[in-house]
């Protein structure tokens, strides 16, 4: 995969205020390979390793297993707060990103950006 990354070639998709130890959807289905995630606080002062949150990629698979259509695709990522971090994946598909947080409240804020440029 060849990226050149430009600070053009990103879009915000998704910002959410977790206001609790719970599981966030993207209300954006995303198609790029590539996407950026930040959960961050000014307050919250943890060591620089502290596990903000989970998150993965769901996909509709048009499978009724269970009752549910929707699956989880990839392993999830860890997102360690206050560090931007870059996530690639290999398998092109819309997909929604799904987040379980582990940080919330007062200045806590989680955001995504979706890769737009070109990619070889």
């Amino acid at each position: 995969m060849n990226i050149v990354f430009n600070t053009s070639m990103w879009q915000q998709v998704w910002e959410e205020t977790p206001t609790t130890k719970n599981r966030l959807q993207c209300p954006l289905l995303l198609k790029s390979p590539v996407i950026a995630l930040l959960i961050s606080s000014p307050t919250v002062r943890l060591n620089d390793w502290s596990l903000g949150a989970y998150v993965q990629r769901e996909v509709f698979t048009g499978l009724v297993v269970g009752g549910l259509p929707d699956a989880r695709l990839d392993g999830s990522k860890k997102l360690y707060l206050n560090k931007l971090q870059v996530f690639t994946y290999s398998v092109k598909c819309e997909y929604s990103l799904v987040a379980s947080c582990f940080v919330y409240g007062s200045g806590v804020r989680l955001f995504a950006w979706e890769y737009t440029g070109v990619i070889n």
